[in-house]
């Protein structure tokens, strides 16, 4: 009997599921001093069975591929480039490849560094045409003068803020239908001492459901086809991973930062939080009053139970004040904790620029949240989808069209993913709300701006036309 792709997936969820419960049950098997023997078997059993598994899954997604490759005929390819966008993935499509000009760019400055301007024409003439040649003069400069094109190395990236929720949540699939169902135990059964001949009590335990359906979040841009074809860089590659960062930014900032659920976006931690009334607030920023608030934490949190594997959440602004704070006699005890272990008080810190620090009347509040990581439940209902085409259109809230692939000749890029987000116990996160515990207040910062440099190069590759009968030059800017 053969499996599809999805059936295997589902094994592979399960197995790991099993395999996360047998690490677990060979701890305890090992800190009790039990032979583990059977454990161990079975879990390196399984491992070998998932590696297996998602070897066939990769096998037959190639399959499926190269399938769907050779079956199409001369005239179901000319169907659908009629009736059907253009969809590309990783670099636009060969009438638009960035490469194929930027590699010939390339060559043409490389000739006229190395061979002179006439030697360099006469080269690149030959081999590539004259017609090419005289089209790369005019992509790199509108001067008649001998090209001297200016040189790009390397890239300078964006900078991000850091992630959290994703690293340390536990995920699930729910690729299979896009909702999973959690059973849960909200209450367990008691035991009572009792005399001879008396009546035994009975209890029972309860049970409840946590339920994950999937929302979508979805970020879309656009850009020219001039800039793809005529960049410095593969710009269409970098727009399509630049939305995919920031897809995943806007996810854990809001997995963080939402007050609320509702059908098209999930809780965060600030609204579980505020629900369950597991918040502290922190009026004073003395080394007492801190110890105090963050051992007030600690004592919810481990006084339900929940004990190992805890992590810290923070902002920036407030893991560094934490690490300025010293006692009277000139002891760091929060910075000597989280350098020597990583940890404070036993916690693993996880700090962030996602979360704001300037709340408040005063503008200076700012919240640390303690959780148990086991009980974050991440649901994904399928990976990460990137497309990219040069027909359709983009639309604002209010339907007003804001771009137009046909009549303004872009490329438009789009990037989705599908997902829930739940606390399954609602009390296994814990929240500070702490005035004046950050050295620079700050809001959210997703990535770092800069101000923009449209600053031209002396190169005259990069150089304007200049006007004979003036002696001015004119600049005319590129899409």
């Amino acid at each position: 009997m053969a499996f599809s792709i999805k059936e295997l997936k589902r094994k592979v969820s399960q197995h790991k599921s099993r395999l996360k419960e047998l690490a677990d049950e060979i701890c305890d098997a090992d800190e009790k001093d039990e032979d583990s023997s059977d454990l161990t078997n079975e879990f390196d059993e399984l491992k070998a069975k998932i590696a297996k598994l998602e070897e066939n899954i990769k096998r037959k997604e190639e399959a499926e591929e190269n399938s769907i490759d050779d079956d199409k005929d001369e005239d179901e390819v000319a169907d659908e480039k009629l009736h059907t966008p253009t969809i590309v993935k990783g670099q636009i499509g060969d009438k638009l490849n960035p490469a194929f000009g930027l590699g010939r760019k390339a060559v043409l400055g490389a000739l006229n560094k190395t061979k002179g301007y006439d030697q360099a024409k006469k080269i690149f003439s030959n081999t590539f045409g004259v017609k090419e040649y005289e089209q790369k003069i005019k992509d790199l400069s509108s001067t008649s003068q001998p090209l001297v094109a200016p040189e790009y190395k390397g890239f300078i990236e964006l900078v991000r803020a850091k992630t959290v929720i994703r690293d340390i949540a536990n995920i699930i699939d729910m690729s299979t239908n896009g909702n999973v169902s959690i059973p849960r135990a909200i209450a367990g059964s008691t035991a009572e001492w009792v005399g001879e001949g008396q009546i035994i009590p009975s209890s029972a335990p309860d049970f409840d459901t946590v339920n994950l359906l999937w929302k979508k979040i979805a970020v879309t841009s656009s850009m020219t086809k001039e800039l793809a074809m005529f960049g410095a860089f593969d710009v269409a590659r970098y727009v399509s991973e630049d939305l995919a960062r920031q897809l995943a930014i806007g996810e854990d900032a809001s997995l963080i930062n939402n007050t609320s659920r509702s059908e098209t976006s999930p809780n965060g931690l600030m609204g579980y939080t505020t629900t369950s009334g597991n918040v502290l607030s922190a009026t004073k920023n003395d080394f007492a009053s801190i110890n105090q608030a963050l051992y007030g934490a600690l004592s919810f949190i481990r006084g339900k139970n929940f004990s190992e594997n805890l992590v810290w959440i923070m902002p920036v602004q407030t893991e560094l004040f934490l690490r300025s704070v010293s006692t009277d006699l000139g002891i760091y005890p929060f910075a000597d904790q989280m350098d020597r272990t990583g940890k404070l008080f036993g916690a693993e810190v996880r700090s962030t620029n996602l979360i704001p620090t300037n709340k408040g009347t005063g503008n200076n509040v700012g919240s640390i949240f303690l959780v148990d990581p086991n009980y974050l439940q991440f649901g994904t209902a399928s990976s990460l989808e990137s497309q990219v085409t040069d027909v359709g259109s983009l639309s604002d809230s209010t339907g007003k069209v804001t771009a137009n692939a046909y009549a303004q000749d872009l490329i438009l890029f789009k990037v989705t993913e599908r997902l829930d987000f739940q606390l399954t116990l609602d009390n296994a996160a814990f929240r500070i709300d702490a005035t004046a515990w950050a050295l620079n207040p700050d809001g959210s910062v997703p990535y770092n701006t800069q101000n923009p440099n449209y600053a031209g190069s002396d190169a005259s590759g990069a150089k304007g036309k200049t006007n004979p009968s003036s002696g001015t030059s004119t600049t005319t800017t590129g899409s």
